[in-house]
């Protein structure tokens, strides 16, 4: 049999001028019969079914048929090659038989048909079956945006977000988080070279399309070391059933590499409902804004958040949004822990009521637990359900890794941080915290190599240049450190706790000039804005004023801010230590030893 094609057709499919509406003519179109077009699904033929049907027509895009095909020429060729036709010469039947052989034949691939066509004791699974090598991570790599407009890039990037999260559910593979899947968004490295990079076993890639209310997803599954494509399938639907495509390529990948399954897995793969496509699209540009991190970008998605909420009640998600963009918030100084903890409580508790399997949720409840009621021990149990409903959820890592640092184990947080980053290698921020987790740690220098590497990443990266002003200024390499600290300033737009740092490091080099002008800035923005005590404190705890940095440590208590937390293992707090004030302090926020 040979293996010629028509030309290629070019462009996106938009119109049934590139569409195949049926088998016949797919099989035409690829000039073979439907037998064996039907057998090259199973190859990874692009085929398209409705999924709000369960026997629905299929259909097929000329341009994906075409991608399949070059991709697929040599592997073709050689099961053909494998099948050489032989011919047997026979006497035919005699007239008094053929009837009844003609029958007999009839009534046998009936029944073999109807096994086939119902998958009778995984028949057709058997027949079919692939060798696919062992998978046990993944990458998803970023979907290329088919729609034509370059500003629905933020939908394209969220649904990969989405697609990474329902992936991660399952415990047993490990999958790259979105930050270093990223990294590879528009790249022209081949799939092994990313394989090598992130030390994966596949590759998940494909497109996304948004159209007068429909929604169109392409995956294409490849085995990342040999760059053999296993499998490739369409999804297309109403917007409103977005979340359900998700679910069914996740469970269609996970089928494909014969992964087993928790019955809780299962149920959270099965599990979805319609979402109103305005609200989802009011969600994924608020997850664009919230992976920014900065002030700016915090405050405009809870906004987007609270819209999607506003048009759709019912969706957890958003909910869970608006507490983690909160948290950071709190982390950095630019909201007073006590205004807000109850809109997190709020926000949470729906979210959890709406889904209580929402990792999200778990790591958000997890930090506000640790932040605003300094409950320990509620913290742990949440931050560990986040860990063990997402597994790959570096976001719950890091968090975790805060915590523990807090409580004193500092070694136990380093290692669930490197478990971050090795979930998402290429994320700066995540690296970063490496590097802030060997500061506190009094492990300098290692800090000080992991928070270079994050700047090279991005060198417009605010918290790293934070956290290595921080790390000079405890290696008594003031100009370094304040050089540092001073571009974090300018980074973060005068966030109160760098300035703190920033004070600290002039008073530290035995600059009390510079020191003194930090305070009256920090005094100036608290007639405008909330200002956290802590930056207050960490000035004065470095010009030796130990009355004065207790005094605003307390208010930090009694503010419920989040940095307070870390003063156990802080190394600009090493001078009050000895300060029988200190232990009060830890009793405060439930550290007392």
């Amino acid at each position: 049999m040979g293996t010629s094609k028509p030309e290629p057709s070019s462009g996106a499919p938009e119109s049934c001028a590139v569409r195949l509406d049926s088998w016949k003519e797919i099989a035409a179109y690829l000039k073979r019969d439907e037998r064996t077009v039907r057998r090259w699904e199973q190859e990874g033929l692009p085929v398209h079914r409705h999924v709000h049907k369960k026997q629905a027509s299929i259909y097929a895009y000329k341009a994906e048929v075409d991608a399949w095909w070059n991709s697929g020429r040599e592997r073709l060729e050689a099961a053909n090659a494998s099948r050489p036709e032989t011919t047997v010469q026979a006497r035919p039947p005699s007239n008094s038989r053929w009837k009844s052989i003609w029958f007999a034949s009839l009534c046998g691939a009936a029944i073999i048909a109807a096994a086939f066509a119902f998958n009778v004791a995984g028949m057709r699974d058997r027949l079919f079956a692939r060798s696919i090598p062992p998978v046990r991570s993944i990458v998803v790599l970023p979907l290329q945006n088919l729609s034509g407009d370059p500003s629905q890039e933020y939908f394209a990037d969220g649904m990969t977000d989405e697609l990474i999260t329902e992936l991660a559910q399952v415990g047993s593979l490990r999958v790259i988080s979105r930050t270093s899947a990223m990294h590879y968004k528009a790249t022209a490295k081949t799939a092994p070279e990313i394989a090598r990079e992130l030390n994966v076993d596949s590759v998940l890639e494909g497109s996304v399309a948004r159209s007068s209310g429909r929604v169109r997803i392409t995956a294409q599954l490849i085995a990342a070391r040999t760059d053999e494509h296993l499998w490739a399938h369409g999804y297309e639907g109403e917007a409103k059933d977005v979340l359900e495509m998700q679910s069914a390529v996740a469970r269609d990948v996970v089928k494909q590499i014969r992964l087993r399954l928790t019955t809780t897995e299962q149920g959270r793969l099965s599990r979805s409902r319609p979402v109103n496509p305005e609200a989802h699209e009011a969600y994924l540009k608020g997850l664009f804004y919230w992976n920014k991190r900065d002030q700016a970008s915090l405050e405009k998605a809870i906004s987007l958040f609270n819209q999607a909420i506003n048009i759709d009640p019912g969706y957890p998600l958003p909910y869970a949004g608006i507490a983690q963009s909160y948290i950071p918030l709190t982390y950095l100084g630019y909201v007073r822990g006590a205004d807000i903890r109850d809109k997190v409580a709020a926000a949470l508790a729906k979210a959890l009521e709406l889904d209580d399997s929402l990792a999200e949720a778990h790591t958000a409840l997890g930090s506000a637990k640790h932040f605003y009621e300094y409950d320990w021990a509620g913290a742990e149990r949440e931050f560990n359900r986040a860990i063990q409903l997402n597994p790959s959820y570096a976001t719950a890592h890091q968090w975790y890794a805060q915590m523990l640092g807090c409580k004193g184990r500092g070694d136990e947080a380093l290692a669930e941080h490197i478990s971050a980053q090795t979930l998402d290698p290429f994320s700066p921020i995540i690296i970063s915290g490496t590097g802030h987790r060997l500061y506190r740690l009094r492990r300098y220098e290692e800090a000080r190599v992991s928070l270079s590497d994050a700047l090279e990443m991005d060198d417009n990266l605010p918290h790293a240049h934070w956290n290595l002003g921080l790390v000079y200024t405890e290696q008594r390499d003031f100009p370094s450190a304040i050089k540092e600290l001073q571009k974090a300033d300018t980074l973060f737009r005068g966030s109160p706790l760098v300035l703190g740092g920033l004070g600290y490091a002039y008073a530290a080099s035995g600059d009390q000039v510079d020191a003194r002008k930090v305070l009256l800035r920090l005094e100036e923005q608290a007639r405008q804005q909330y200002v956290d005590p802590d930056a207050f404190a960490l000035v004065y705890a470095g010009l030796g004023n130990k009355d004065k940095a207790f005094e605003w440590l307390i208010k930090a208590t009694d503010d419920r801010e989040g940095w307070v937390t870390f003063i156990n293992a802080e190394p600009m707090l090493d001078n009050l230590r000895s300060d029988t004030r200190f232990e009060g302090l830890l009793r405060r926020i439930g550290l007392a030893h």
